[in-house]
């Protein structure tokens, strides 16, 4: 029975992994490295985010989703990734497609904005669909640039504590794979 359900363990483990690799991921972060996702302050205070992007097993040319800001959050500077980006239609609240020089295989960053935060109201900043289109995908590097989805990979916790729920990675991306068999002795 053991046997069993670490069997099931691992094929729920790899099949979540492949599913990662073959399609991309859009996050928030807190911090260019993407070490942090979640931010605490007190008063009126700033705010850095970061999007970015991974690129499935076929790389990705271009991107299009939004963003959501909650009321407690005030956009203010946006710097693109001038370095990167070559083409770009609406913007991060309405909905944004961007579309890069040239192929990208590793995390990229899109945009660096600075927000403010008004208040002590636990919200998020989180990526959307694009409003025109209602979508949030990538094109990946194949002949025509075919179109594929995106995986929402984080959010961005304004008002939360590093040490809360919402702000740890998964239990399994943390664990060996002998951590994991232990849960079952």
């Amino acid at each position: 029975m053991k046997m069993l359900l670490i069997s099931g363990l691992l094929l729920t483990v790899l099949s979540g992994t492949v599913y990662g690799q073959q399609y991309g991921s859009i996050g928030l972060f807190a911090e260019s490295d993407r070490s942090a996702w979640c931010v605490k302050g007190t008063g009126f205070y700033p705010v850095e985010m970061w999007i970015m992007c991974l690129p499935g097993m076929n790389g990705q040319i271009c991107a299009e989703f939004g963003v959501r800001y909650p009321s407690n959050v005030i956009e203010s500077t946006i710097t693109p990734n001038d370095a990167l980006i070559s083409v770009v239609i609406g913007s991060l609240n309405g909905g944004i497609s961007v579309c890069y020089v040239e192929c990208q295989y590793d995390w990229h960053w899109n945009y660096h904005q600075t927000l403010w935060v008004a208040d002590g109201t636990r919200t998020s900043c989180e990526i959307v669909a694009n409003m025109k289109t209602g979508a949030y995908q990538f094109a990946n590097c194949l002949d025509g640039c075919p179109i594929e989805p995106a995986i929402k990979y984080q959010n961005l916790y304004i008002n939360y504590d590093s040490t809360e729920p919402e702000c740890n990675k998964s239990f399994l991306g943390e664990r060996s794979w002998g951590a994991i068999k232990e849960m079952f002795d």
